[in-house]
């Protein structure tokens, strides 16, 4: 009787294997290779990971315990693992896009709901729905938390004022503001950085976390400011949008890796566990929470990009405690995501590019009729706010001419400025003032040097058209402007030095420099001087400016006429056309001032080297006598 032959204990390669052919392999188009597990009984949650990633490993080592009450060998688990990377990159199917929470695909958008059934919102123009089945496919690292399912609401205004009130922000521009930083982040384009200032204790970082709940809820909502650029590349490789909090200094490092993550582009990173580098676009939404709000002034390139949010200082019948806010919270939050869902569908079938100044702008007015508003009125919300310096010019118009100590202007114009506005103290706005092109300002000290002055007035010098009108023959008066009246002559120069205050032939703080005063030899017919700044004119290569701004004596002045007369009629011949050209009787005398003795050099001493010989007081060494 013959036995019948016992079948081989399947190894653990074939019992793994037989585990993964539930998995779903596919490959992005970077070319990274991806599985998709289903929900079963080995996964509760649904979700798509690396095949190279720790994580799918320790998913099947999990798995194989679970069926087999022990864990892989190695061996088989390699084997596993690239057979499902060759499964993924040799697959027939095409490439299918992976995205972190948003997905933006030709004529559709996706929301990923990070649900445990793969649930996502599937966006296109006029209409949106909950879905399972996506235009591509969503990663979830464990810093991501679920969004509640969206609902339309009722009335969306009262929803959109009951957010208002909730993040205490100060009006509607504000609220169209912020509501167009949240609906093109749907689009995972890039953005302007939303910037939120206010006094201390005006719960900046709580609606900083709210404000990111919105889209984006996370177990920690707000991150510190990374050192690195690379430190920010991996933050925002896990992380949708970017919230940070209690920034009160950048250096140049973080803006422009702040600026980078913003505007987008593609950086080369590698998941953990992978061989080789792949390029990842992160284009992220940025949202600051300033503790000092003049932390932005050094950066005028992400000063100039950003949308700011001023709230109002936080009183007591405002205050809500911690856990009423966030239930408050989580019954408006599924309305809220409708709103935005819907504003979404809208600018998909309203946006124009060309509709507005930037992609960002055209977006927020094509969703505009979403939030009941007017395409000129999101964009009025959305027009550049006036800078810094341009605010400080307004509210000091008022006080010119100014004379006092920059403690007393410091008080006088802080009531008046916005917070992101104000200089953060007297000694702050005294140095803000050197920059401002439109105000002449000078020093000086009384009270024996304790107390210093400060002279502020609207700027004297402007530059002029050039060429002017015809000129007469012109005489040189002098190369300086005149001093500030502002500032009494001291003709004493060590007290004119202990007192700092400027010499009235030295050029004024901020004013064109050098000039060069042309008057006519007929007063009656021309009685303004005409002022050329001289580094406005082309001819700079002719004009030996350098020695004039430095030199102020009249002779050297004369010295330079020549030169001077020959920018003069370049400047006529090349900018005037034949009608306005002057008489030829003054160009003639121009072309005819006769040269000036050059110069005369300084004369150099013959250097004679020392030795014991020429020593002075050492006596001479004689030979013997014949």
């Amino acid at each position: 009787m013959s036995k019948t032959p016992i079948p081989p204990d399947p190894g653990h390669t074939d019992r793994l294997l037989s585990l993964t052919a539930s998995l779903i392999p596919f490959v992005t188009p970077q070319g990274e290779a991806y599985v998709t597990i289903r929900p079963n009984t080995l996964s509760p949650t649904a979700h798509h990971l690396p095949v190279l990633s720790p994580r799918l490993r320790t998913f099947l080592i999990a798995g194989f315990y679970a069926a087999y009450h022990e864990s892989p060998s190695p061996n088989a688990l390699r084997r596993a693992i690239a057979l499902l990377e060759a499964q993924a990159i040799h697959s027939d199917a095409p490439p299918k896009p992976v995205a972190l929470r948003f997905l933006a695909a030709p004529g559709a958008l996706a929301l990923d709901l990070a649900d445990r059934a793969l649930a996502s919102v599937s966006i296109i123009p006029n209409a949106w729905a909950v879905t399972h089945d996506p235009p591509g496919a969503f990663r979830r690292p464990v810093t991501l938390s679920a969004l509640p399912e969206p609902t339309a609401p009722a009335n969306p205004a009262a929803s959109i004022d009951a957010l208002s009130k909730l993040l205490r922000l100060p009006n509607r521009r504000a609220t169209l503001t912020l509501l167009a930083w949240l609906v093109n982040a749907f689009r995972a384009a890039p953005s302007p950085l939303l910037v939120l200032t206010g006094p201390p204790s005006s719960g900046k970082s709580r609606a900083a976390s709210l404000i990111r709940s919105l889209l984006d809820p996370s177990p920690a909502p707000l991150h510190t400011l990374p050192d690195t650029p690379r430190a920010f590349q991996n933050t925002a490789f896990s992380n949708p949008i970017l919230a940070f909090d209690h920034v009160h200094r950048l250096s140049d490092a973080q803006a422009s890796a702040l600026a980078q993550l913003s505007a987008g582009g593609r950086y080369a990173l590698r998941e953990p566990g992978a061989p080789e580098t792949l390029a990842h676009n992160l284009t992220r939404p940025v949202l600051l929470a300033l503790s000092n709000a003049n932390c932005l002034d050094r950066h005028t390139h992400l000063r100039s990009h950003a949308l700011f949010l001023e709230l109002p200082p936080l009183s007591p019948e405002h205050s809500l405690p911690a856990s009423e806010l966030h239930a408050a919270f989580e019954r408006l939050q599924p309305e809220i995501l409708g709103v935005l869902c819907h504003a979404a569908s809208v600018a998909l079938a309203n946006y124009t590019p060309a509709a507005a100044p930037t992609e960002f702008t055209a977006w927020a007015a094509a969703a505009a009729p979403a939030f009941n508003a007017s395409p000129e009125e999101m964009l009025a919300a959305l027009s550049p706010a006036p800078t810094p310096d341009d605010l400080l010019e307004q509210a000091l118009e008022p006080l010119l001419p100014f004379t006092g100590s920059a403690t007393d202007l410091y008080e006088k114009l802080a009531p008046s400025l916005p917070l992101h506005a104000r200089p953060a103290s007297a000694q702050s706005l005294s140095q803000t003032l050197n920059r401002l092109p439109s105000l002449t300002l000078a020093r000086s000290q009384t009270n024996r040097g304790r107390t210093r002055n400060l002279h502020i007035q609207k700027a004297v010098y402007t530059s002029p058209a050039f060429p002017p009108a015809p000129l007469t023959p012109p005489s040189i008066a002098g190369a300086h402007p005149p001093g500030n009246p502002a500032v009494p002559d001291h003709p004493d120069r060590n007290e004119r030095r202990r007192n700092h205050i400027p010499k009235r032939d030295a050029r004024p703080h901020q004013s064109p420099s050098p000039l060069l005063v042309l008057q006519s030899a007929q007063p009656e017919q021309m009685p303004n001087a005409n002022i050329l700044p001289i580094n406005d004119m082309p001819a700079e290569s002719q004009i030996r400016r350098k020695r004039i701004a430095r030199q102020s004596s009249q002779e050297q002045i004369h010295r330079d006429v020549p030169s001077l007369s020959a920018a003069i009629l370049s400047e006529w011949s090349d900018n005037c056309p034949p009608e306005q050209q002057p008489p030829a009787q003054e160009t003639d005398m121009l072309r005819q001032m006769p040269p000036l003795a050059p110069e005369p050099q300084r004369k150099q001493r013959r250097h004679v080297p020392r030795n014991d010989s020429n020593r002075p007081g050492q006596p001479t060494e004689s030979g013997p006598s014949d």
